[in-house]
Parts: structure tokens; C-alpha cells; sequence
């Protein structure tokens, strides 16, 4: 047997349990190396409770070197591949660049925050994507109160009390119910604030927020952010945050010291340089087994199997080949990224046409939970 170099792009949920499972792998002598930006992996569902303090920031990373013991972690951006010298180039957090060569690859990239050309969103903009992201939020939002108690200009205090939130997906929905949550309790320590001093808005482009839930429940959940006086402006874009000063769509106008950017996310770019089909957007294009072409998306790592390239009208699905066997033609193995507990099932070979709808869940805060099963 020819031990393969098994190299795992991206270190989320998906490049994370990829390498879980080739560990059976690893003890029959295959190389697993994985090339992760960060060297843990976050669970992102609860970066709004991170942001609100409900839950510790430890508790939703997991470092990868001591789960992965028998894997080369090797923290850095993938920049580009080279399908025919099966090799990519690596950069390195020092600003230098590596190459690493493989004979198997897995492409978990995962998605990027999408960010459009608005005037001051990317001078006085807030992304929330990561836990340091999550972290500064929270310590951004408290530092307002205190710029709000200390000035004596009334509109220096109305823009330091003003939290703008750009996108009513999860994301945004999550991340201003819990920080109102934290705002509003904070405000018992601040005598000279009222709460009803905040002003909390959600802009939206669409006719309504979460359009992940049905309209029934985004409809309920919007009527609890309601109650609490958040102002929900749907139909409504950011057209610019130039110096502070928020322009919406609308035709208002209003200076706010904070501006959270929730508007969604993209493909990373790796799909488009690294050689694979992508669509108009850049998202990968697979079909129901999550196959690219004739690159096969699915692997069964519990009987140390691959699966070769898919033959064009194949309807059973491709043969497995044992990675171990010469000419196995499992040379190019690429995950795509899917919803947390799919992308655990697909790992252990258990995504498919038979796989179980996924329980959904967003609390707009206050311990309110809007569930879809």
C-alpha cells in the first residue's frame, strides 16, 4: 500500500469532521493535513449569544491540534490550486507562502461575508462572523453607554445610543435581540440612561426578516422585536454610513455610533481559482449527492473507501475504490459545505436522498426562540 497525502481545505464543521473521520485513515499509515485560517474551529450558530455574554467564548471553539492529534494542522489561506501538480499554495500568517502537495484533496472553504460598495460601510461597519468579531461587539456596544452618560451634547448621546443592524437573516435577527438584551440590562448600572433612550433599527432589503423560517414564524418573530420598540424597516437598503451618519432608502437620516453588517455572505473565492464549476454567483454546482462533474463530493471514511469519479448517467452512483489499492483514481476529493448536523452526516456517508430534515432555531433575544423542525 502507497500511503496518500490526504490535504483538507478549510477547518470549519465540515473540514473539521472530515478529518475526525480519517483518522482509521491515519492508523494505517495515509498523511491528513489540514489548512485551517484559525487554529480551532467555531460553532458560529452561537456567536450572538458570545456577543451578549450568555455563553463564554471558550465554549463554542474547539482547538484542532489536540482533537486532531495524528493531522498537521498548518494555519494559513489557501490562494490557489494546481489540480495538474496536485499542489496549493498556502499563505502563512507571517505574510509568507508555502506550498503543500497532495493526492487527495478536500475543499471545505465554507463562505465569506458580502460586503457591497456602500459609502463608510467599510470604514464604520461591523462584521459578524467570527468571535473576535462577536467579542468587540459586545465591548463596542457597553462603551457606548458610557459615551452616552459622560456627554453633555444631546446629539452625541442619541448617536452613541443608535445601533443600526444591516440584514434580518439569523444572523442579524440573533445578534440585536441579544445585544439589546445586554444593553438593556446594563442600563440598571447607568442612573443618567433610560432604556427608552435606545434606539435599536433592523434594515432589511426584502418584504420581510428571517427568510430562512416560513412567513408564519418570521411574522411572530418580528412581532416580539416589535414589542420591544425595534424599529424593522423592510424594503429599505444602506446607501451610505459616510462620518457616521446613516442614509437609508427611505429617505432618513440619523447619526449612529454603531453599524453591524448581517447583509449575508459568498462563496469563498477558492471555488472559482481552484478549478471547480461554479455557478453565476460562485457557488459550487453539484447534484443530489453533492458531486462536481466528475469530481465526487461523498466519501464513506468509516470502511476506508473513496469513491471515483462519477461515470455521466450513472444513476446507482459511483464504484468505491479503496484508497490504498494503485490507480484507485480517488484522486481528488472535494466536501461541500452544507447545514452543521448534514455536514456531520455526510462525513459519516449518511447524506443522501433518505437524510432527515434539520431542526432550525433563532431567539430574537430575551430567551425567545422561534423553532422550525
Amino acid at each position: 500500500m502507497t500511503p496518500k497525502r490526504i490535504l483538507i481545505v478549510g477547518g470549519g464543521f465540515a473540514g473539521m469532521y472530515a478529518a475526525m473521520e480519517m483518522r482509521r485513515l491515519e492508523e494505517i499509515g495515509h498523511q491528513v493535513t489540514l489548512v485551517s485560517a484559525e487554529n480551532f474551529m467555531q460553532y458560529q450558530p452561537f456567536l450572538p449569544e458570545v456577543a451578549s455574554g450568555t455563553i463564554d467564548p471558550r465554549a463554542i471553539v474547539v482547538p484542532l491540534r489536540p482533537l486532531l492529534k495524528r493531522a498537521t494542522i498548518e494555519v494559513g489561506e489557501v490562494t490557489s490550486i494546481d489540480h495538474d501538480a496536485r499542489n496549493v499554495d498556502v499563505r502563512i500568517p507571517d505574510g509568507g507562502t508555502v506550498q503543500l502537495e497532495y493526492d487527495v484533496l478536500v475543499v471545505t472553504a465554507g463562505s465569506w461575508s458580502r460586503v457591497l460598495p456602500i459609502p463608510g460601510l467599510a470604514e464604520h461597519g461591523i462584521g459578524f462572523t467570527t468571535v473576535q468579531e462577536a467579542i468587540y461587539l459586545r465591548n463596542h456596544v457597553l462603551s457606548r453607554l458610557d459615551v452616552a452618560t459622560q456627554t453633555q451634547d444631546p446629539q452625541r448621546r442619541r448617536a452613541a445610543l443608535t445601533f443600526v443592524f444591516v440584514g434580518a437573516g439569523y444572523a442579524g435577527v440573533e445578534a440585536l435581540g441579544e445585544l439589546e438584551d445586554l444593553a438593556r440590562d446594563a442600563m440598571r448600572n447607568y442612573p443618567k440612561l433610560r432604556p427608552s433612550e435606545m434606539r435599536w433599527v433592523l434594515v432589511e432589503a426584502a418584504g420581510r426578516i428571517l427568510p430562512e423560517l416560513p412567513p408564519n414564524l418570521a411574522a411572530y418573530a418580528q412581532a416580539q422585536l416589535a414589542e420591544r420598540n425595534i424599529d424593522v424597516l423592510l424594503h429599505t437598503r444602506l446607501e451610505s454610513a459616510v462620518e457616521g451618519t446613516i442614509q437609508l432608502s427611505d429617505g432618513q437620516a440619523f447619526a449612529a455610533d454603531t453599524l453591524v453588517w448581517t447583509a449575508g455572505v459568498k462563496p469563498s473565492p477558492l471555488a472559482g481559482v481552484g478549478g471547480l464549476p461554479v455557478d453565476a454567483r460562485g457557488r459550487v454546482v453539484v447534484d443530489d449527492h453533492l458531486r462536481v462533474g466528475l469530481l465526487l463530493l461523498r466519501h464513506r471514511i468509516g470502511r476506508r473507501r473513496l469513491l471515483r469519479p462519477a461515470v455521466a448517467g450513472d444513476r446507482a452512483g459511483p464504484a468505491a475504490a479503496d484508497l490504498g489499492s494503485e490507480g484507485a483514481g480517488a484522486d481528488r476529493f472535494v466536501c461541500q459545505p452544507a447545514p452543521p448536523r448534514e455536514r456531520h452526516r455526510a462525513v459519516r456517508g449518511g447524506l443522501g436522498p433518505a437524510a432527515r430534515p434539520v431542526r432550525r432555531l433563532v431567539g430574537p433575544g430575551r430567551g425567545d426562540r422561534v423553532v422550525r423542525t
